[in-house]
């Protein structure tokens, strides 16, 4: 199955984005700026930011004009992944702003059917 992720900043048209998923939405990641994105950092998390391409399609780019994208995972067929959750945010990358981040998205969180 797949799972498509919609990004929306408009403040951040044109720049590069990078999502990242985890497992669960506690813990959380603290980034600079003292500001915290609600993912864990499991093997997930630092899988969809290392393993190019599928599973994890389009997990990074340039958002359009307008701070639009959509980025999709693939999962394969396994009954293994039903009840699943997973968690997802994105940044948005400004090498001027605190640690190159310029903002982020909030954790969206989805139970695999």
């Amino acid at each position: 199955g797949t799972i498509s992720y919609s990004l929306n900043s408009a403040p951040a048209a044109g720049l590069p984005y990078q999502v990242a998923l985890s497992f669960a939405d506690h813990i959380g990641i603290t980034i600079p700026g003292l500001r915290r994105i609600d993912l864990r950092p499991d093997a997930l998390f630092f899988a969809s930011l290392t393993v190019p391409g599928k599973p994890f399609e389009n997990f990074r780019g340039t958002l359009d004009g307008k701070g639009n994208a959509t980025a999709t995972l693939h999962l394969p067929p396994h009954p293994g992944f039903t009840g699943t959750t997973i968690c997802a945010a994105f940044v948005t990358l400004r090498p001027a702003s605190p640690g190159g981040i310029y903002n982020h998205s909030a954790t969206t969180i989805v139970k695999v059917k």
